[in-house]
């Protein structure tokens, strides 16, 4: 009986319960929080902080703002239109004006008193401001001056001296000739020019009024230097430079009789 006991195991009994699922009928709990919500709240508008009175400076930026589109030229297309067609005439007014009284200016020739440098009629001169009040310019340059006799007007001749020059003057007098007419006398006189001053002659001296007219220059009255000139005396214009008219004592052929 001992035997059979010892060599057949018995069978212990699975004595631990699994947890059985919901079944399809089972219902479920829940549990229900005792606060309870805010109460619901209807649209109200948010509420503005209160604003700060605005200082002048903070009015003038405000006025002076440029991103701020002007309505009345959103208002009027034409007027706007208008308003840029006038402030593009003036950049370009403005810009010209600059150029013209501080680095170069066109202008036409007139007078036969440059001849044969400079043409009566035809010619129209290059001037460099950059030689105006008489800044680096030497004897024997052409220069544009303002006429001290005649205000507002303007005249072309060459330097022959320079302040603290001594140059020899032939006054235009006028004399009575054989038929009855006014012929330009001479009566040679030597000068010095004083300082801050110029010694202008024209290179048609019969008839040219230089300083022989209205005496020595005042520097301050040089508005340029005449660079180059322009001909048209054909359908293609000529362009050519206005050299330096007077030569060194050395290069001079002296025939001495």
């Amino acid at each position: 009986m001992l035997r059979r006991l010892l060599a057949r195991p018995q069978s212990i009994p699975n004595t631990i319960k699994r947890p059985s699922l919901p079944t399809a009928g089972a219902r479920t709990l829940r549990y229900q929080s005792t606060q309870s919500p805010p109460p619901s709240r209807p649209n109200q508008p948010h509420a503005l902080p209160p604003q700060t009175p605005e200082t002048r400076y903070q009015k003038t930026l405000r006025y002076l703002n440029p991103t701020a589109a002007p309505p009345l030229l959103a208002r009027f297309p034409t007027l706007h239109l208008l308003t840029r067609i006038c402030t593009l005439a003036l950049a370009i007014f403005t810009s010209a004006h600059i150029f013209m009284e501080y680095f170069y200016t066109f202008t036409a020739a007139y007078g036969i008193s440059m001849l044969p440098t400079i043409a009566s009629n035809g010619d129209w001169l290059l001037i460099s401001k950059y030689y105006r009040r008489g800044r680096e310019v030497h004897v024997g340059d052409v220069v544009s001056y303002k006429l001290p006799l005649k205000p507002g007007e303007y005249g072309v001749k060459r330097v022959v001296g320079l302040s603290g020059d001594f140059v020899e003057v032939r006054e235009a007098v006028a004399d009575e000739g054989q038929d009855g007419r006014k012929v330009m006398g001479s009566r040679p006189r030597c000068l010095q020019v004083p300082q801050g001053h110029c010694w202008l002659a024209g290179d048609n001296l019969t008839w040219s009024r230089d300083s022989r007219i209205f005496g020595p220059l005042p520097l301050a009255l040089v508005t340029g230097k005449v660079i180059a000139k322009c001909s048209w005396s054909s359908w293609m214009p000529e362009w050519g430079r206005v050299e330096h008219g007077l030569k060194p004592a050395e290069e001079i052929d002296w025939e001495v009789d």
